[in-house]
């Protein structure tokens, strides 16, 4: 998902699509871009091997280069001052929030809404 928005993403660039009158497409494409490197990222955590291990260090490392906020947003990814079982439980907490979040937004009414289960 990944490389096919960044492909997408170079092509939108080089053929100029981002041009007037279509600003308003390439912003919302560029946030759709930072949300799914936000989502692979969080995704990538919820492994918590050696992988996910390395790629929060380098993630917090990078965070925390941030002026004047880095600190505390390190502080609030990791869970603490060291990759531990609270960074997990945090990537995990998020990630069950933003789907149920995606889940009730995105859900179809059913002919069961309402009704009473188990009669």
């Amino acid at each position: 998902m990944v490389a096919i928005v960044l492909i997408h993403m170079v092509q939108v660039f080089l053929f100029g699509a981002y041009k007037f009158p279509r600003e308003l497409t390439w912003i919302i494409g560029v946030f759709l871009l930072l949300m799914t490197l936000g989502m692979a990222f969080s995704g990538q955590v919820l492994r918590f091997d050696q992988d996910a291990y390395w790629g929060l260090g380098i993630g917090a490392s990078i965070a925390s280069r941030v002026p004047i906020i880095g600190a505390s947003i390190v502080k609030m990814m990791l869970g603490g001052p060291i990759i531990a079982g609270a960074t997990l439980s945090r990537f995990f907490r998020a990630a069950c929030l933003r789907d149920s979040r995606n889940a009730d937004r995105f859900r179809l009414s059913s002919p069961l809404d309402g009704a009473e289960v188990g009669n």
